[in-house]
C-alpha cells in the first residue's frame, strides 16, 4: 500500500470511529445533562436509543445516494450535518431538542461509516480489502476503551457542553480530510440505466431488492449480523456480570473491559496472520466452529459455576472469533458487488443495528437476575451462524452436482448422435 492510500485508509477509519466516539464520549456526561435539563436520567438515556435510530435510517439513505452520486460529495454533505448537529446541541435548553439534534447528529454521522465500508470495496481487492475491514474494526474497537476516559476529562474542564464541542472539531477536522484526501470514486461497474435515472424511493427500494437477492451476500450479512449481536449483547451485560455478579468496582470493571477490547482486536489482527495458510472463506467456517465449542462451554459454566471468573475468560475468548468475524464477513458480503456497493453497505449495517436491538431486548427482558440468558444469547448467535454456513455449503455442493450431472447428461447424448 503506497502513502497515498495509507493516508485514504486513515481518513476511513476517522470516518469509521464517529459512530463510537459519539456514543462513548458521550455516556460520562448523562447525569451533568440530566441535571442542566432538569430531567430524569431516563429521559437522557432515551437520546442514546435516538441516536442509534437515526444511525440504522441514515443508512438505507446515504447508501444508496454514493451509488449515484460517489462516495465524497454524499460524506462531506452527511458528515456537515454531523457537525452543524454536533454544535447545536451545545445550545439545546430542552430534552426534546436533545432527541430530534442527536437524531440529525447520528443521521449524517452514519454515512461516514456505510459509505466508508461501499469505498474500501470500491479502492481495495482481496486480501488488501479485508486487511483494511480488519484495520476498521481495530480502530472502532478502540475508541469505546478510550472516548469514556476522554468524556471525563472533558466534563471535569467544560462540563458537558466540551463533549459536544469536541465532536464539532471531530467534524470539522473529518471533513477537511475527506475533501483534501478521498478520491471521488464510484463504483466501478455503474450501468448506463443507474445513471440515467435519479435517485428516488422507489429506485432506492429497487436497489435494496437487487441486493437481497443476492443470496451469499445475505449469509454473510446475517453471520455478521450474529457475530455484531454478540458483541452488544456482551457491552450490554457487562456492568451487570462484571459488578452486579461479579461484585467488583468500576476501576476493575474499565480493566476487564478494556482487556476485553484487546480480545476483540487479537481477533481482528490474526486475520492477515490465517490468510497465509487458507482461504478467508475456510477461515470464516473454522471461526464459526471455535465460536460455536465457546457458546457451548458458555451455557454449562453459566449452570454449573457460582463465580464469574470462568465465564470471564470465556466470554474474552469468544470475543476473538467475533474480532474476526466483523471484517471477513463484510469483505466476503461486499465483494460481490460493484454497482450496488453503497446499497449493499447499507443494508449491512441496518440489518446489524436492527437485529442488535432486538436480541439485547429479549436478553435484558429475560435476564431476572441471571447472566444465563446473557450466555444462551451468545450461543444463539454462534448457533445461528454456523447452522447457516453449514445449510449454505450443502445447497452450493447439491447445486454442483445437478450441474456436473446435466452435463455429463448432455455430453452423453451428444456422443449418441455423433455419427
Amino acid at each position: 500500500m503506497n502513502r497515498k492510500m495509507g493516508i485514504v485508509v486513515l481518513v476511513l477509519s476517522l470516518l469509521a470511529a464517529l459512530e463510537p466516539l459519539s456514543i462513548d464520549l458521550y455516556l460520562p456526561a448523562f447525569t451533568d445533562i440530566a441535571e442542566s435539563l432538569q430531567v430524569s436520567l431516563s429521559e437522557v438515556q432515551i437520546s442514546l436509543s435516538i441516536f442509534l435510530a437515526g444511525f440504522a435510517i441514515g443508512q438505507l439513505f446515504w447508501g444508496t445516494l454514493s451509488d449515484y452520486y460517489g462516495r465524497k460529495n454524499p460524506i462531506l454533505a452527511a458528515t456537515a450535518l454531523y457537525t452543524i448537529s454536533s454544535f447545536a446541541s451545545i445550545y439545546v435548553t430542552s430534552i426534546e431538542q436533545l432527541w430530534v439534534i442527536r437524531f440529525l447528529q447520528a443521521f449524517g454521522g452514519c454515512a461516514g461509516v456505510v459509505i466508508g465500508r461501499a469505498a474500501v470495496n470500491d479502492l481495495f481487492v482481496n486480501e488488501q480489502r479485508t486487511k483494511v475491514f480488519s484495520l476498521l474494526v481495530i480502530i472502532s474497537g478502540i475508541a469505546p476503551v478510550i472516548a469514556p476516559t476522554i468524556g471525563n476529562l472533558l466534563l471535569k474542564q467544560w462540563h458537558w457542553h466540551g463533549v459536544f464541542n469536541t465532536m464539532v472539531l471531530l467534524g470539522a477536522f473529518t471533513i477537511l480530510l475527506t475533501w483534501l484526501f478521498l478520491p471521488k470514486s464510484k463504483p466501478a461497474a455503474l450501468s448506463g440505466e443507474m445513471n440515467a435515472k435519479k435517485p428516488s424511493v422507489k429506485e432506492m427500494v429497487k436497489g435494496y431488492v437487487r441486493v437481497m437477492k443476492v443470496w451469499p451476500f445475505m449469509v454473510y450479512t446475517i453471520i455478521g449480523c450474529m457475530a455484531y449481536g454478540g458483541l452488544m449483547v456482551y457491552v450490554s451485560n457487562a456492568p451487570f456480570l462484571i459488578m452486579e455478579k461479579g461484585g467488583m468496582s468500576g476501576d476493575t470493571f474499565a480493566i476487564i473491559f478494556a482487556i476485553n477490547s484487546l480480545g476483540l482486536m487479537f481477533g481482528t489482527y490474526i486475520i492477515n496472520f490465517m490468510l497465509k495458510y487458507m482461504t478467508l472463506k475456510k477461515l470464516v467456517r473454522y471461526t464459526l466452529a471455535v465460536q460455536l465449542l465457546i457458546g457451548t462451554l458458555l451455557i454449562v459454566t453459566a449452570f454449573a459455576s457460582t463465580s464469574v471468573i470462568p465465564l470471564l475468560v470465556l466470554v474474552f475468548l469468544n470475543l476473538i472469533p467475533i474480532g474476526l468475524l466483523l471484517p471477513a464477513t463484510t469483505s466476503l458480503g461486499l465483494a460481490y458487488f460493484k454497482e450496488d456497493s453503497g446499497s449493499a453497505s447499507a443494508l449491512m449495517g441496518f440489518l446489524q443495528l436492527f437485529f442488535t436491538g432486538v436480541l439485547s431486548a429479549v436478553v435484558s427482558f429475560l435476564q431476572n437476575d441471571s447472566v444465563v440468558p446473557m450466555m444462551c444469547g451468545l450461543f444463539v448467535c454462534g448457533l445461528t451462524s454456523f447452522v447457516l454456513l453449514f445449510v449454505d455449503t450443502r445447497r452450493r455442493l447439491a447445486v454442483i452436482k445437478v450441474r456436473s450431472l446435466a452435463a455429463t447428461g448432455i455430453a452423453r447424448a451428444c456422443i449418441r448422435f455423433v455419427p
